[in-house]
């Protein structure tokens, strides 16, 4: 993740070459959102759905309303459950952001969609705040354009103080689990959020204030790379990734074990790559068994990414061409988006040129659990990385401590030393901590009896209602209306489905002369059948069974074995000398 700071510092170093470069970044916000539906008909006294997720979603979603008579708005906390809504056709009509294909679960849902109609605003979003002060910096990357309003696959929340040349760097796994700050939804992973509710809830999280953002489209490091001629590398592992356009097939990208020279997809491959083991793995790569070893997952590629950086910020420093130095500065003004104004880039330029001290940059861990929880709007429970809330408090007092005016490089001198284990620096955050904070869910209820079901709702105070289901087996929980591994906090009521064992209508057939009551023909029928006819009617019969002519108990008739003969049949009880059946098995 961190790789995208490197680019960026990247432009500092060498923003005074050019402002007419700098003054070309993308600094403004361009939010739209098109009118959704499954049929191409214009609402007319229909809702539509929208998320309120800014002043600027609102307000289009009013502006589209306006657009057609006697509509109203409703307001949904989150695109998957609004989604979930429109495909089961709850409701006929949405507001989604244009590039509402990265929301969907199922990719393939996105041609039953139609547009209608699509508004934009563009807001110009400079901040003012000069960089002599203490400050925090929000860094996003992303496989779409830069200006797209969402769905983040970096996410790194930046502190600087100036004075005492100390960064504290913290990335932000993509499948956190926050509540977030705009919706007060708690079922989404932070990278689905749009950019203003991303800076929201990190604000509000961390307790900081975030002065700037950096959003940065994943395909500039390839052209970065390019441009500087490859980057030299020690890769750990050799790797099978897709490219930089995201395609598998023949346009896989590997990259071999060792010291070498990586081109621009090779470097984004390793930047990229968290996984070795999937269904498109073991389909496109090779079979060689080296491009399954190794841990992958987002914090092994955050350490691949340091590295990347550096090998970066090793080749940039060899520039010495005006015109390359232009060409980089071109490809970064169509592939960055910030709020930092032209004067505010190279006032952090000439911030780092005219400074005497060496930057420490503190690297920081979120430490967490992985879970798997059930949400509303899917089907299955999905993964989501748990923050642990000690991780969250560490953390948020060593951004304070960055940011005061005053402060000095907390340093912690004591470790232990082992001359065979390499030594690692501690990661603020990173624990180990006494508590590891996973989310109370509910239980499979279906495992329990019913006894221990209610006693566990009760114990939650969550309110039940039971529906009885007649079946040959009573007590039994059949099904729950809420889903099994749904977070406990969002529980209020649920209903569970219980077998209630039916109750069979006996026949005093004793001294009776009805039909029904005549002894049958059993020819064919195996003895479970048997023993239900026992059950139902009341004769008085002493029934014996034969096995192979041998008297034996019905226990040890097998329900295969079909009835060959019996002593009595279509005769009424009442009317037999001695109250007697015999039953003959083959």
């Amino acid at each position: 993740m961190i790789i995208f700071s490197a680019i960026f510092i990247f432009v500092f170093i060498y923003a005074n070459k050019t402002y007419k470069s700098i003054n070309s970044f993308n600094k403004t916000s361009k939010y739209s959102y098109s009118l959704v539906a499954l049929e191409e008909k214009s609402p007319s006294k229909e809702t539509i759905a929208y998320v309120n997720e800014s002043d600027e979603t609102k307000k289009i979603a009013e502006e589209i309303k306006n657009l057609y008579q006697d509509n109203t708005l409703k307001e949904y906390k989150s695109y998957e459950e609004l989604i979930k809504d429109l495909l089961t056709k709850k409701i006929k009509y949405a507001v989604l952001p244009v590039d509402f294909k990265n929301l969907l679960n199922n990719k393939n849902d996105y041609s039953k969609f139609k547009v209608l109609v699509t508004r934009s605003i563009v807001k110009k979003k400079t901040s003012t705040k000069g960089i002599d002060k203490p400050f925090t910096m929000l860094l996003l990357g992303t496989d779409e354009d830069a200006s797209s309003k969402g769905n983040s696959d970096v996410i790194m929340l930046v502190t600087v103080n100036p004075k005492t040349m100390n960064v504290t760097m913290l990335n932000i796994p993509r499948d956190t689990n926050f509540r977030l700050a705009c919706t007060n939804d708690n079922e989404r992973k932070i990278n689905y959020a749009s950019d203003d509710c991303i800076i929201k809830t990190l604000n509000q999280i961390f307790n900081v204030n975030i002065d700037y953002y950096v959003k940065v489209d994943f395909k500039l490091v390839v052209d970065l790379v390019d441009i500087l001629g490859g980057v030299d590398m020690n890769v750990p592992h050799a790797i099978c990734e897709q490219n930089s356009k995201r395609q598998w097939g023949k346009n896989v990208v590997l990259v071999e074990k060792g010291e070498q020279k990586l081109n621009g997809e090779q470097a984004l491959a390793l930047a990229r790559h968290r996984k070795n083991n999937t269904p498109e793995h073991y389909k496109y790569c090779p079979k060689d068994k080296k491009y399954q070893e190794g841990l992958f997952n987002d914090f092994v590629r955050n350490e691949m990414q340091q590295e990347i950086i550096k090998a970066i910020i090793t080749k940039a420093k060899t520039i010495n061409s005006i015109d390359k130095f232009q060409t980089i500065l071109s490809k970064l003004s169509s592939r960055v988006n910030t709020n930092m104004g032209s004067n505010t880039i190279l006032s952090f330029y000439n911030f780092l040129i005219n400074s005497n001290k060496n930057v420490h940059i503190d690297n920081m861990k979120l430490a967490g659990s992985d879970q798997y929880i059930k949400v509303s709007w899917y089907k299955t429970p999905i993964y989501f990385y748990v923050p642990n809330k000690e991780s969250i408090a560490e953390l948020r007092d060593y951004m304070a401590f960055n940011l005061s005016n005053n402060s000095k490089r907390k340093v912690d001198f004591s470790f232990d030393y082992d001359p065979d284990v390499n030594y690692t620096p501690k990661q603020i955050g990173a624990g180990p901590y006494l508590t590891n904070y996973k989310h109370n869910l509910l239980p499979d209820l279906t495992k329990l009896g019913q006894d221990e079901a209610e006693k566990y709702l009760k114990l939650h105070n969550i309110k039940y209602n039971i529906v009885y289901k007649t079946s040959n087996v009573g007590g039994k929980i059949l099904s729950q209306s809420v889903e099994a591994n749904t977070k406990l906090e969002n529980v209020k009521s649920i209903t569970l489905t219980i077998s209630k064992k039916e109750e069979i209508k006996i026949e005093n057939c004793e001294t009776s002369v009805e039909e029904k009551c005549k002894i049958p023909d059993f020819t064919n029928k195996n003895i479970n059948y048997i023993k239900k006819w026992e059950s139902s009617y009341y004769t008085n019969l002493n029934i014996s069974y034969y096995l192979n002519n041998v008297l034996v108990n019905s226990k040890n008739i097998d329900s295969s074995k079909k009835i060959v003969n019996q002593s009595n049949k279509n005769i009424l009880p009442k009317d037999l000398t001695v109250k007697e059946l015999k039953l003959y098995f083959e």
